[in-house]
């Protein structure tokens, strides 16, 4: 269970006329870390839900943490390895590149919980209430947060670099 993140980055690289591609790209980098740091923490506040809560609220209440663990950020250039058990190597399994960034959890029943699917004969079968912690934090913060971000990076680096 995953969310990727992207951006139309024309606008902030019409911003940054002027500037070098390396600069340009560790600016645009800049950019896709706060966004999967944004995006995390939201997910990881929906995950975050009362222990005594039913098992179906929403925030997800918290049992034993293992989806709270289990949640992930691959930033720009990142990548992410798995591999089945006895292997003797590990695969990469996501990998992003410069200007991405992605936010998952690699619990086994992430999904089962973001989607509200249920296995045959787990009560009673069928779908429960689906609990979208990825979408939903990333709905929000990319909402208006991600304009944001570009916004202040792209200010910061033109004082940094003395860019007028």
């Amino acid at each position: 269970m995953s969310v990727h993140i992207e951006f139309d980055a024309r606008a902030a690289l019409r911003a940054l006329e002027g500037f070098s591609a390396d600069l340009a790209t560790e600016i645009i980098d800049e950019i896709a870390v706060e966004a999967a740091q944004g995006v995390y923490k939201g997910a990881f506040e929906r995950l975050s839900g009362d222990r005594q809560a039913s098992a179906w609220d929403y925030p997800v209440p918290v049992r034993m943490g293992h989806l709270r663990r289990a949640l992930y950020m691959l930033m720009p250039g990142g990548k992410k390895l798995g591999g089945q058990e006895g292997e003797r190597e590990f695969k990469t399994r996501y990998a992003v590149g410069h200007g991405e960034s992605y936010v998952g959890d690699s619990a086994a029943y992430a999904g089962v919980i973001h989607e509200g699917r249920i296995r045959r004969g787990a009560l009673g079968g069928g779908r429960g209430m689906a609990r979208p912690f990825l979408t939903d934090a990333g709905r929000e913060f990319l909402g208006g947060g991600i304009q944001r971000i570009a916004g202040m990076k792209l200010t910061e680096a033109r004082v940094r670099y003395g860019f007028n």
